[in-house]
């Protein structure tokens, strides 16, 4: 069994966990909102202090850095294909946080095929919006996601989605990102010809 600190529970609040039962929450991530970076490429991403309210800890508030001409790549994935998952494991006193995310590149394209290819065994730091347009980190500099599964298929009839399933791990908790990131850009709107 764990010893904990009692100086260090002491300095902690009880905070109230409110909830609202007509609070719509739109479920789901965006299928436009998923990026990518790997981990050599970036200069800084700074983890929030475990200190302070229950929001402030889970928050990272500094925009992320990378080296001069990286940035985060765009994926875009198959809509309501893709989940992000965030849990703990571990013995009790010793549990450590997992998170996962889960998205699918539809078709077999030689890029598809490419991203397997190359990115299998790469370091990376993931981020998923979801449609509420909240933005979670999936990996950092000291605990980036790793590719875990990478599952493509032709599939056997019109009504199957060809394609690759992916699933990308992190041993790191999933921080909400209130920054900017290098690479963030909104998807261009259409306009009607002949307008403004």
């Amino acid at each position: 069994m764990a010893v904990v600190d009692p100086n260090c529970i002491m300095e902690l609040e009880a905070e109230n966990i409110e909830a609202c039962v007509n609070e719509e929450i739109p479920k789901g991530l965006s299928e436009v909102g998923l990026y990518y970076i790997p981990v050599a490429h970036l200069k800084a991403l700074e983890i929030p202090l475990q200190t302070g309210d229950l929001e402030s800890i889970v928050q990272i508030t500094k925009a992320i850095e990378a080296h001069e001409g990286k940035k985060f790549g765009r994926i875009m994935a198959l809509v309501d294909e893709n989940e992000l998952n965030s849990t703990i494991a571990g013995n009790k006193g010793a549990k450590g946080d997992q998170t996962s995310l889960t998205f699918f590149l539809l078709g077999l394209k030689d890029k598809n095929k490419g991203f397997v290819k190359r990115n299998k065994n790469i370091p990376h730091v993931y981020i998923a919006k979801d449609r509420a347009g909240n933005k979670h980190l999936i990996g950092n500099l000291d605990n980036p996601a790793y590719m875990d599964t990478a599952e493509g298929t032709s599939g056997r009839t019109g009504e199957d989605n060809p394609g690759y399933a992916i699933t990308v791990n992190s041993p790191s908790f999933c921080y909400t990102l209130k920054a900017a990131f290098p690479g963030e850009t909104p998807l261009p709107i259409p306009t009607a010809e002949g307008g403004d």
